[in-house]
């Protein structure tokens, strides 16, 4: 996938074709134990998830030297999640070694939450968000409204924001390049559009069939997620409960 930690995380989360089931990563977290407190920092949550459930070993919990994941997801009939809690910190001044000992100020926390017995208040969250810190608002949707797959969603955007480069945009790269000669492609457009990005050359973008290769490029790299890991929420029941009015 984007990297071989994120590799493997998937499979500790992966089904692995079982019919009903839970997965956890690292192995053996309780989801019941994990949470963080009222009163607790995020670096006290992260030591006590260590000291306590992981014996004080704080590579169980590494995806990255500086990405911590702490996941439990629950599906059934095969492909069809129920629940997710998957929580991510991103320490951005110093490794997870480091940051179990001393802490830092310099961190980002991430928690995606999607639980279909606790809605509530109406239209506050949406189904599924994302926390950006321990607790409360504010929450935002992931692009899961659309394709389903939020646990792959939820990674992606780590990866796009923390790692774009070199993990997101290689995987980025390989994908395309593999889709792009199924289809037969030869001019590949790729090249022309990072540059364009790059630049903030929008009218580029928009130009000729940059639109369409650009759609191909996206369908592609969700068709691949797909593939990677297949795990989707209802995306009828997510778009019901968006506040997006283009989505009713």
């Amino acid at each position: 996938m984007f990297s071989p930690g994120s590799e493997n995380l998937l499979r500790f989360l992966h089904p692995w074709g079982v019919q009903r089931g839970q997965s956890v990563f690292p192995r053996d977290w309780d989801v019941r134990e994990g949470g963080i407190g009222n009163a607790e920092s995020v670096a006290e949550w992260f030591r006590r998830n260590v000291d306590g459930q992981l014996g004080g070993d704080v590579g169980a919990c590494s995806v990255e030297e500086n990405l911590a994941a702490f996941a439990s997801l629950r599906w059934e009939g095969d492909t069809v999640l129920t629940s997710v809690n998957f929580q991510a910190v991103i320490v951005l001044d110093r490794d997870l070694d480091d940051f179990y000992v001393n802490g830092s100020s310099d961190f980002q926390y991430l928690r995606l939450d999607y639980d279909r017995s606790s809605l509530g208040p109406i239209f506050g969250e949406p189904l599924p968000h994302v926390h950006t810190k321990a607790r409360g608002a504010p929450r935002f949707a992931l692009d899961s409204m659309s394709s389903g797959n939020v646990v792959m969603d939820f990674l992606d955007f780590v990866y796009r924001n923390y790692f774009h480069r070199p993990y997101w945009l290689n995987w980025a790269r390989r994908v395309w390049r593999d889709s792009a000669a199924e289809l037969k492609i030869a001019d590949d457009p790729l090249p022309a559009i990072e540059s364009a990005f790059a630049d903030s050359r929008l009218d580029v973008l928009l130009q000729g069939d940059f639109p369409e290769r650009i759609r191909r490029m996206k369908q592609a790299w969700t068709a691949s997620k797909d593939r990677h890991f297949p795990l989707f929420i209802d995306v009828a029941e997510a778009r019901l409960l968006s506040y997006a009015p283009d989505t009713l």
